[in-house]
């Protein structure tokens, strides 16, 4: 159960996750990722202060329903299909 997890596709110059993340859906959707541009949090103005690093760990769940979530890509190309299909 679960997809298994691919390696990330390299991309040039990552500046951080969420612009890795950007490219990653430019090129699963074929959108062009020359678009996509980084910023600086501070630039977004936002309401309320957001960590500059944030993630989820899959350990404990995992451990304790044995299985792996699918990797971002794989989830991504599933929603990709269903669009198309």
């Amino acid at each position: 159960r679960g997809g298994g997890r691919q390696p990330a596709k390299q991309y040039e110059k990552p500046h951080n996750e969420a612009h890795v993340a950007a490219h990653i859906i430019a090129d699963i959707f074929e959108l062009d990722a020359g678009l996509v541009q980084p910023i600086k949090t501070v630039e977004l103005n936002q309401d309320a202060p957001r960590p500059l690093k944030s993630g989820m760990k899959t350990d404990k769940i995992e451990k304790a329903l044995g299985i792996r979530p699918k990797s971002v890509e794989t989830c991504l190309k599933e929603i990709r299909n269903q669009l198309t299909s």
